[in-house]
């Protein structure tokens, strides 16, 4: 029998017991309430263990759970520390490229300006070759006309 199923029997018993005139007293059965008392004690142990264990194991479903949110709980921070330094390493790789590009632009600048000093450089000389070519060539063409007069 359970333990609440004992303890309404005794206070049926005390409720059907006789009262005692001008007194809160109640004059119940000696036996039926020592036979009830023994009772509670044969259940009380098995009840109390049964209890115990329930505590004893929500406890540890407590524990496992408590563990495994501190888990997670680091397992997530990691990944916002993993997911952060992602991002500031694709940053930081996005700021030295911008800078390679920016570089590469300066240096592909100064480079063309100075092919082209260069080139205007060689055809200022071929220019000046040309025109001492030309002269050259009016000054042989005059000789020719002036030997054949």
């Amino acid at each position: 029998m359970e333990i609440l199923g004992i303890i309404e029997q005794i206070e049926t018993l005390i409720s059907n017991g006789t009262r005692v005139p001008l007194t809160d007293k109640v004059v119940i059965s000696e036996n039926e309430l020592l036979q009830l008392l023994d009772e509670l004690h044969s259940v009380l142990p098995d009840e109390l263990e049964q209890a115990n264990w329930i505590v004893r194991e929500r406890d540890k479903v407590i524990k496992d759970a408590e563990k495994e949110a501190e888990k997670l709980k680091e397992e997530a921070k990691a990944h916002v520390e993993k997911m952060v330094d992602e991002d500031e390493i694709t940053r930081l790789a996005n700021e030295q490229a911008d800078e390679i590009v920016a570089q590469a632009k300066r240096v592909a600048k100064e480079i063309r300006q100075g092919a082209n000093e260069y080139a205007d450089g060689l055809l200022l000389k071929s220019q000046e070759q040309m025109e001492a070519v030309t002269e050259a060539l009016k000054n042989a063409r005059r000789e020719i006309e002036s030997k054949q007069q």
